[in-house]
């Protein structure tokens, strides 16, 4: 059997999951100065939530969203063992809007697969989870005539991948674990701990506006 290394990227939470505001944007996409005269009239959200097989196990989620004047909720599929979830959906605004999109997390009341292992003074139980997931809210604008006002997104982004030496997301059954051990405890020398469900099972919330500034129709991230 091929021997994998194993790599954990680290998770991009960007402003816990906030938006980036649109002059950083512009300037991490490589977009020099200002829009010369141009004006955004058209905002594309993209939300994407992909998620490893092993979340479905132990989870059922669903994703809620705003479309055609009512608020719209869809369940995510389980995908096929040792492979993730391919779930995305576009959205287009040309007027300004309040925007929420959120996805669900429900954990289910079943039996974990656990394995236990000590680390320095700890007995960790955890999970055997490969956490594998994507959860995303990608965010362009455009002009009039239908171009991009800069190259790539902005929005919100968490990612957390496991990969072998050659950058290919593993997306084995369990593999995941072994580099997480704490963070997918439910018991931590013998007491009862909460770290799976925290740190995995969550639920995640974008709430946006779609407002009107100098450069024409953007979004912006809402506080809360």
């Amino acid at each position: 059997m091929k021997k994998f290394v194993f790599i954990l990227a680290s998770i991009l939470l960007v402003a816990a999951l906030a938006s980036c505001n649109k002059s950083n944007a512009d300037k991490n996409n490589g977009k020099s100065g200002g829009n010369s005269g141009r004006v955004s009239t058209k905002v594309e959200m993209k939300l994407i939530a992909n998620f490893n097989a092993d979340y479905f196990r132990y989870a059922d989620f669903q994703v809620k969203y705003p479309e055609g004047g009512s608020i719209k909720t869809e369940n995510l599929v389980a995908p096929e063992e040792n492979t993730r979830s391919n779930w995305s959906k576009t959205f287009y605004y040309t007027s300004e809007a309040d925007v929420v999109f959120e996805i669900i997390c429900t954990p289910k009341d079943v039996e974990y697969e656990t394995a236990t292992k000590t680390q320095g003074s700890k007995e960790y139980e955890y999970v055997i989870f490969n956490n594998n997931c994507l959860v995303s809210l990608q965010i362009k604008n455009y002009d009039a005539s239908g171009q991009p006002m800069y190259e790539g997104y902005y929005g919100s982004t968490l990612k957390n991948y496991a990969v072998t030496n050659e950058g290919q997301v593993v997306e084995t059954h369990g593999f995941g674990a072994e580099m997480s051990i704490s963070s997918l405890a439910v018991k931590i020398n013998g007491e009862e701990s909460n770290n799976f469900k925290e740190n995995q099972l969550n639920s995640y919330k974008f709430h946006y506006r779609i407002v009107t500034d100098e450069d024409g129709l953007t979004a912006e991230s809402v506080k809360e």
